[in-house]
């Protein structure tokens, strides 16, 4: 292919004996084309001998017959550019072939030669037709154009005389309306709204029906004049319909067929919800018709749309959209210049209103009675800027995507700005800042605008009856939910059990659902009985509960109630029932905080504080902690300042071995080692009652005998722990478990005449006859140094084989203004200059410190260059340790072969 001049070149040159014929190269055609019979294909070649003469050919080939049908076979010198014609004979998918050749003319057994082919055309024998549909296509074309200031006419007349065609010909006269008038359509199917434009209106007068076969699922509308209308063009009815109105008015049809001898438009209603009968509606000017106003709308507009803002989240939304799309979009005037050159706005509603619903469809009501209208750069559907939720550092994030309005679009913006209303002075409760000091933030895929952490400081609902902790869990072999209450417990009186000071609630959990309103959804009965399974009075047939649920299983508490997980800071220290201040300079008012497994960063806002509104503060922020995967939020975790510890408690709301909480803080405040606190649960211990040997149960009686019958005063509930005679039980650590009290010892005869009281209280199970029983170590053994351990804090740490790790000192970093000014004396090592600027000393973590890595290297001890030439030589090595290896294998195959000979 010559690209330069767009043509195919096929050449050739050599020998051969003489006066002969040497075929080739040759082309065809990758992919087949259709040709219809009679259809003319047309090509331009040129050819020329490079020895004495050439031989070209030319065909179509049909792929399903194989039949070939000649386009040029043709010997010669020399042949300019000329066209060629050749009419197909059959349908069918054709390929084209062409053939390079040379002849030998003179004997002289020199070949050569060259063939052009350009510009191959099928030229369709299509009749010539023009329709009524064809007609209203044209008519479709015209534009209206008209003065400035001048009056816009809603319509015009066309004539179209003497297009001739064969035995054609068309004298017609056809009305056009302005493409300035648009339709907007207010409808309102399967409870869903919905705005369409439509460029075209007509109305179904006189003779009009709507009628509906529910057998062949047709709907057909007979109207006067279907000039306009298209096989799978969309329209829309709409009308005062006094019978199925909810199936017509409103809804958007594709038409399957077109009889314009009749009138008539057919619709398939396969896919649509339509009555299971037959109906037919008729037009008519006298009360008591079908419908007295009807219309088509149709013609989708292809440059204005209609939508109800922010339609995708909410339909009760105050505003109607209408706007330029598409080409009509891509202008440079404004509404300004419109109103000042036109004297009229880029949109106007205008009153003539078709009014199917006279007391909803109107302008007041759709709020189209006195619309402002405004040049915008964004797409509302799709709007540029996007907003996310930061949920670890509790803050918004906005976004811009740059190849909408970034740079090379339409609007070429290159940067924008995140701020409040424009008479703010500060910082809004959004975390959004005010104009002047708002960022500018470059548009590009990474540029993104972070607004401050704020605070959701709503007031919250039902304070007294929040709940915590409450999972729902779903069976699927047995298609069941279970719903847990997250506490354990059951009633217990005051000094009933050990640790019970006051009287302790049984957990409980009841699930239930109001009596609702079948069609509005409304709460029918709103009470609820606190005594039974089941709250309220209505059924939920998904969940399996309600009034009418008899297979609902309940499992009461047991025990004593669980424990929220509970951590305690060391005691600060200064002294935070003072007033004291928070600065965001070195991180201080950064805490790293853990609930239940969801993690946040919580930021305080710097100032001064006291110990309690320190504690507000961060219960305030704890709680509204949230997982950025599930959406679950902390909540009910309380923070609370001890004045006589000088210390910090966090507690959460939910309660178990499940609940944990972890949090990090500044070492003034105590909060920089504070163990991970877990919930527990009590431990139900199931006591099993003494037999004897018989299996018969066995009491003790007030005096303390071992006796088969239950004694008359047995107390209820209480059941004292029976112990085989003579045992003592310890528990893991060797400490007595029982018996505490004294036993006491009577004589049994006369050899022992006295009575002994033994106490075993501290005895232990150590195998020692004589031991201290106060096991308590306050220093460690000798030991020597095992290894050094550096955290990610700085601290150096030294681990002893006694096991014990003690921190030696800290590891202070640096940081500079300018870190590219600091001067490298080798060895990785760095001195100041004035270009960097002073060292700032602080800790590692800190705000605009780094961390350490404890093991890691970077470049202290490793010189780049050395380590490069020891590769090397390494390489080089092992390469000739290969070549020799591979001459002593060759060798030895050498010997082996002599030795075979």
């Amino acid at each position: 292919m010559d690209h330069l001049n767009n043509y195919m070149e096929m050449s050739s040159n050599g020998r051969s004996d003489s006066y002969s014929v040497v075929r080739g190269p040759y082309i065809v055609s990758d992919n087949p084309v259709y040709i219809s019979a009679n259809d003319e294909v047309s090509f331009n070649y040129k050819a020329k001998a490079g020895g004495d003469a050439y031989d070209i050919l030319g065909y179509l080939i049909n792929v399903d017959t194989g039949e070939f049908t000649e386009l040029i076979n043709e010997t010669g010198t020399t042949a300019d550019w000329t066209e060629k014609k050749v009419t197909v004979p059959s349908d069918g998918q054709y390929k084209f072939a062409f053939i390079s050749g040379s002849f030998d003319q003179s004997g002289g057994t020199v070949l050569g030669a060259t063939m052009y082919v350009d510009d191959i055309k099928i030229n369709r024998q299509i009749p010539f037709d023009i329709t009524d549909s064809v007609i209203s296509q044209v008519v479709k074309k015209f534009a209206i154009t008209t003065e400035a200031g001048a009056p816009l006419s809603p319509s015009g007349e066309v004539f179209l005389t003497g297009i001739a065609g064969g035995d054609q010909l068309i004298d017609r006269r056809v009305d056009v309306k302005s493409r300035d008038t648009k339709y907007l359509l207010n409808s309102f199917n399967e409870k869903y709204p919905d705005l369409s434009v439509f460029d075209d209106i007509t109305e179904l007068g006189s003779g009009s029906k709507i009628e509906f076969n529910s057998a062949t699922e047709v709907l057909s509308v007979s109207l006067s004049d279907t000039v306009g209308f298209s096989v799978g063009e969309q329209i829309a009815l709409t009308g005062d319909f006094q019978q199925y109105s909810e199936f017509l008015n409103g809804a958007k049809f594709s038409i399957m067929s077109i009889d314009h001898e009749t009138g008539l438009i057919k619709i398939d209603t396969t896919d649509l919800s339509f009555p299971e009968s037959s109906f037919e509606l008729t037009w008519g000017a006298a009360p008591g018709s079908d419908f007295k106003k009807g219309y088509i709308l149709s013609e989708p507009s292809k440059q204005i749309e209609a939508f109800f803002e922010n339609h995708d989240n909410k339909f009760h939304a105050s505003k109607i959209i209408v706007r330029e799309i598409g080409s009509a979009a891509k202008n440079n005037f404004t509404n300004d210049y419109i109103v000042e050159n036109f004297g009229r706005d880029i949109f106007s509603f205008g009153a003539g209103l078709l009014q199917p619903n006279a007391d909803v469809d109107t302008l007041k009501r759709l709020g189209l009675d006195t619309p402002s209208v405004e040049t915008v750069w964004v797409d509302e559907k799709n709007p540029p800027v996007r907003i996310s939720y930061d949920a670890v550092n509790q803050r918004f994030e906005f976004g811009v995507n740059q190849t909408a309005i970034g740079p090379g679009t339409d609007s070429n913006f290159r940067a924008f700005k995140i701020f409040g209303a424009g008479d703010a002075r500060g910082t809004n409760n959004l975390g959004i800042p005010a104009a002047e000091g708002a960022e500018t933030v470059p548009i590009s895929s990474t540029g993104v605008f972070k607004a401050e952490p704020f605070v959701a400081d709503g007031q919250e609902i039902q304070l007294d009856a929040k709940r915590y902790g409450v999972n729902v869990t779903y069976n699927r072999d047995i298609q069941s939910f279970t719903f847990s209450s997250g506490t354990t417990g059951e009633a217990v009186r005051a000094k009933g059990a050990i640790g019970v000071e006051v009287d302790q609630s049984a957990s409980n959990i009841q699930v239930g659902r109001y009596s609702l309103d079948p069609e509005t959804g409304a709460v029918l009965n709103g009470t609820f009985d606190t005594g039974t399974r089941s709250l309220g009075t209505g059924n939920n047939g998904l969940m399996g509960v309600g009034i009418n649920k008899t297979e609902v299983s309940f499992t009461p508490g047991r025990g004593l109630k669980s424990e929220p997980a509970q951590v305690t800071s060391a005691s600060a220290p200064g002294r935070l029932n003072e007033i004291f201040a928070i600065s965001s300079v070195s991180g201080e008012n950064l805490f790293n905080v853990s609930v239940n497994g969801i993690n946040g960063i919580i930021e305080v806002p710097s100032g001064n504080y006291v110990g309690t509104t320190l504690a507000t503060a961060l219960q305030t922020r704890i709680n509204q902690m949230s997982d950025g995967n599930t959406g679950a939020v902390v909540g009910g975790v309380t923070v609370r300042y001890q004045p006589e510890s000088n210390n910090f408690v966090f507690t959460t709301a939910t309660t178990g071995p499940q609940s944990t909480i972890k949090v990090k803080g500044a070492a003034k405040f105590g909060m920089d080692d504070i163990p991970l606190g877990v919930g527990s649960v009590p431990e139900i211990v199931n006591l099993i009652q003494a037999t004897n040997p018989s299996g018969v149960p066995l009491y003790v009686n007030p005096d303390g005998e071992v006796v088969e019958t239950p004694p008359e005063n047995l107390v209820e509930d209480y059941y004292p722990v029976y112990i085989d005679e003579g045992e003592l039980t310890f528990d893991k650590t060797g400490q007595i478990i029982s018996p505490i009290n004294r036993v006491h010892y009577e004589h049994q005869g006369d050899g022992l005449a006295i009575d002994l009281n033994v106490d075993y209280s501290a005895s232990t199970q150590l195998s020692q006859p004589f031991v201290v029983n106060g096991l308590y170590q306050d220093g460690f053994t000798s030991g020597r140094l095992t290894g050094l351990d550096i955290d990610s804090t700085g601290v150096l740490r030294a681990n002893y084989t006694n096991g014990e790790n003690k921190p030696l000192g800290k590891i202070v970093l640096a940081n500079f203004n300018n870190q590219n000014g600091l001067k490298q004396i080798g060895n990785a090592t760095f001195v100041a200059t004035a270009v960097s600027g002073e060292p700032r000393f602080g800790e590692a973590g800190a705000e605009g410190f780094g961390s350490i890595r404890g093991g890691s290297l970077e470049r202290s001890n490793v010189d780049i260059t050395e380590e490069l030439v020891n590769l090397i030589t390494a390489q080089r090595n092992f390469q000739a340790a290969s070549k020799a290896i591979e001459t002593v294998n060759m060798t030895t195959q050498a010997i082996l072969q002599m030795r075979s000979s």
